[in-house]
């Protein structure tokens, strides 16, 4: 397969059958772009025709020609341009042939210091390319990205790191995390088991400051009813329970939120729109509820968070327009945003 990058034209020919299947995503390693070389479908991005190279530029008799516009100045005359050692055999040494010196006021022709200078990084990509093979030599050229989710990738990452990694790019890079992730490739089973951890610690660690905030506010309760509440509240979360019922609560969970949202984005983009895609977003959505740690304000702020990351993810994962995004979801948060005020009245009534 032949890869471009857009940006500067760089091109490398890959064996497709050493690029991953989910990969979508390549960097240039001249330019560092980052760009798609593969629609989701498998098929080879459609590549644009370069524009017309603008004609050199000349100069009056007499005058030197300004410098490259490319950010490197010509080598002046009689320079030595170095060689990436290995390029020819040393058997055979190749005779130096004596350049002939340019008369005062003439400058150096540009053409053969451009050529120069193409020759020699041209050398220096043959001798990358001629260390890298055996060892990651695809990647050196052109460097393809994977699926993009170290959660996925457990040949690249171990479990912690997997864990680390993915929360940290859906936290703070979450629109292009989302916008790397295959709408077609990947099982569920690993987006699953993602949400069940993090779901399993917010729970536990929710179960820990309530038990907490009771035990500190027991004693100043003096309302009988409120206390024999908190008391039959406290006796249902018991730790053992907690851990047998929460991951099938979860997984239930995660699919209704799919299924929710999955059917009101069909109602806008019915074509672009996939379980699959939907169902991953949600589960990795759910990466900022780790602020649950954070006493009071935690569960709400992450709760929020994961809202936030769940449109987004929408948005990027299916290439949606901000307004569609909104048109869709936007009832969804308002439902929530109602329950939760709700919520919020029945707890200030109960405790005043």
């Amino acid at each position: 397969m032949l890869i471009r990058c857009p940006e500067c034209r760089f091109e490398r020919q890959i064996d497709e059958n050493a690029i991953p299947a989910n990969a979508a995503m390549a960097t240039c390693p001249h330019c560092q772009y980052r760009f798609r070389f593969r629609n989701p479908d498998g098929t080879p991005v459609a590549d644009e025709t370069p524009a017309a190279a603008p004609a050199p530029q000349t100069a009056p008799a007499g005058r030197p020609l300004p410098p490259d516009l490319d950010g490197d100045d010509p080598l002046p005359p009689g320079a030595m341009v170095p060689r990436i050692p290995g390029d020819h055999d040393a058997s055979a040494p190749t005779p130096e042939v004596p350049e002939a010196e340019p008369q005062k006021g003439q400058p150096a022709p540009p053409q053969n210091v451009a050529e120069k200078r193409s020759d020699f990084w041209n050398n220096f990509q043959k001798k990358r390319d001629g260390e890298s093979k055996g060892k990651g030599g695809i990647a050196a050229a052109m460097h393809v990205d994977g699926t993009d989710v170290p959660w996925e990738e457990p040949k690249r990452y171990n479990l912690f790191m997997a864990l680390y990694q993915t929360i940290l790019r859906v936290m703070f890079n979450a629109p292009r995390f989302f916008a790397a992730l295959p709408a077609t490739n990947g099982k569920l089973t690993r987006p699953l088991v993602f949400y069940l951890i993090l779901g399993m610690f917010q729970t536990l660690v929710e179960r820990m400051w309530y038990l907490m905030s009771i035990q500190a506010s027991g004693p100043s309760i003096t309302d009988p009813k409120l206390q024999e509440v908190l008391g039959d509240v406290a006796q249902s979360m018991s730790l053992p329970l907690t851990i047998l019922l929460t991951p099938g609560i979860l997984a239930i969970q995660l699919c209704f939120f799919a299924s929710v949202f999955y059917l009101m984005l069909r109602l806008v983009q019915p074509e672009n729109v996939q379980f699959r895609t939907v169902f991953r977003v949600i589960a990795y959505s759910a990466a900022p509820t780790v602020v649950c740690i954070v006493p009071l304000v935690g569960p709400l702020v992450g709760s929020i968070w994961f809202g936030v990351c769940c449109f987004i993810g929408c948005k990027y994962s299916m290439r949606l327009p901000w307004s569609r995004t909104g048109l869709a979801l936007g009832p969804l948060y308002l439902i929530a945003f109602a329950i939760g005020m709700q919520l919020i009245r029945q707890f200030l009534s109960m405790s005043a």
